[in-house]
């Protein structure tokens, strides 16, 4: 009783807030406007030479149509909605919040429509404070070969390395994928089966959906890994562990409906209390946890010090215990 007052409370002062959630009847809609990006001047490595893509994509709604099947967009382009404009939560809001037990800091913004315009821009830059480099451990020797390549992951990690639709694994990409794979604890490893290198995403209407680094489909612990994700050596790894913490959440509903009780208190009412790690990790609960596992892969200490929290819930509930020095 208490909290829905506070919420009528809320939503009086502030009015519609905006909360790009995955559609409630289907909470593994996919998403097209990516909001998650990556550092593309200092991750060195191109996965895939024949592939270009430009520094900006505009999408318009109609392009922005997609398939009920696929179960999450993965990371790229950092979304600016112009159409929005940031309120901060006024701090007599926020302590009464954190008196009822919420974690809401001084300084929680919400985001207030400014028109009804819905096209959205989608563009390259950077939302953390730190270069993200790819991550580079020792593996030892590995088989010279594709064949051998995708033999070794299957024999070591239990995962298949499949061609999928327009596009096929190169040599470059399956020892990237190695070298991710022998950093992550078996116990998130196991939640996925197969990791699928596909051209490009397509909706209902067979149309390509662009900016799409990769996805899922709900129940089906596969990766899919698109042409997008193969720029950067720091883009295709962090796409992984992305798009393999989806498969984690699936195969563990109740860490995930910890994850969003401990970080959206609210729901859609304000959004993730504090901030995610990226504007796509804002989008909901879902894309908080798995930006915010990349994150934990790949700048293990921005994390620890700027989101300890997330980082600590990480390490014990989704990493086994295990830490990084990224």
């Amino acid at each position: 009783m208490r909290k829905s007052c506070l919420a009528m409370i809320l939503l009086i002062a502030f009015g519609p807030v905006v909360w790009a959630e995955e559609s409630r009847k289907n909470p593994f809609s996919e998403r097209v406007i990516i909001n998650q990006t990556f550092d593309s001047t200092t991750a060195q490595g191109n996965l895939d030479a024949s592939q270009t893509i430009s520094n900006q994509i505009t999408q318009s709604n109609e392009s922005s149509k997609t398939s009920s099947n696929i179960a999450f967009s993965s990371e790229a382009q950092a979304t600016t909605n112009k159409n929005c404009k940031a309120i901060a939560v006024p701090d007599f809001i926020c302590n009464v919040l954190s008196f009822f037990g919420f974690n809401c800091p001084v300084g929680t913004q919400i985001l207030i429509p400014t028109s009804t315009s819905t096209t959205t821009t989608t563009t390259t830059t950077t939302t953390t404070t730190t270069t993200i480099k790819p991550v580079n451990p020792y593996v030892g020797q590995l088989p010279s070969t594709i064949t051998g390549l995708k033999t070794k992951i299957r024999q070591k990690f239990g995962i298949t390395t499949k061609d999928g639709s327009g596009a096929k694994w190169t040599k470059r990409q399956l020892e990237e994928t190695y070298k991710v794979l022998s950093t992550l604890p078996a116990s998130f490893r196991c939640c996925t089966t197969t990791i699928q290198r596909d051209a490009v995403v397509r909706d209902s209407n067979n149309n390509i959906v662009t900016g799409t680094l990769g996805y899922v489909k709900v129940g089906v612990p596969t990766a899919h890994i698109l042409n997008l994700a193969c720029q950067k050596v720091a883009t295709f790894q962090g796409v992984i562990v992305h798009e393999m913490t989806h498969n984690f959440q699936a195969k563990h509903p109740q860490i995930q409906a910890l994850w969003a009780k401990t970080f959206w208190p609210l729901g859609s009412l304000i959004g993730p209390i504090p901030r995610s790690v990226s504007s796509q990790g804002n989008d909901s609960a879902l894309e908080d946890m798995a930006e915010s596992v990349r994150t934990y892969w790949q700048q293990a200490s921005w994390m620890k010090k700027n989101q300890p929290k997330r980082y600590e819930f990480i390490k014990k509930y989704v990493m086994s215990g295990k830490a990084y020095s990224t």
